[in-house]
């Protein structure tokens, strides 16, 4: 029994971290005719044998994507991204993020109605493809859920767009 689990917890592991760091080419070694691709338990088990749990869960991590990061790099894969409407919002470029953010959620509603409750988590400044100034993008916990709001200032105000947090 106690081989079955390190070789699970071995095969587990190798296997999140091959999906979490896949390579861009492989190549096959054959096996020479007596070879055999089972594998033998150790000749003296380890002082603190892994488990398979903690293997696949210290790799996990590494397969989770910021939200920003996704959204980001599906925007960028979208030359047409920022087209359309965005709400007018008339405050200075020196105005804190989390008040537009608030003017952002006073202009614009969503299928459950407006956002009336919400909280400022994080902000990030993000390059969307090859535009050449950056964007803020504020992740935001709100009563509708996670949310990102993507904020530029330019000439004619603040533009801005939600986009929903989706799920992994």
């Amino acid at each position: 029994m106690r081989a079955l689990t390190l070789t699970t917890g071995i095969v587990i592991a190798l296997f999140a971290c091959a999906k979490a760091e896949p390579t861009p080419t492989s190549s096959t070694t054959a096996l020479p005719p007596n070879a055999s691709t089972s594998m033998s338990p150790p000749s003296a088990p380890p002082s603190n044998p892994p488990s398979a749990t903690a293997d696949a869960s210290s790799h996990s991590s590494v397969a989770k994507v910021d939200p920003v990061d996704g959204l980001v790099a599906e925007l960028s894969a979208s030359p047409m991204w920022n087209n359309g409407g965005f709400p007018k919002i008339d405050l200075p470029a020196s105005t804190p993020i989390a008040d537009v953010v608030a003017t952002v959620f006073k202009n614009v509603s969503f299928d459950k109605g407006r956002v009336t409750s919400h909280r400022v988590v994080s902000t990030k400044s993000v390059t969307i493809g090859r535009e050449p100034s950056p964007h803020t993008a504020v992740v935001v916990e709100t009563n509708q859920g996670p949310k990102i709001v993507l904020l530029q200032h330019g000439p004619s105000g603040w533009w801005s767009r939600v986009y929903p947090i989706k799920d992994p």
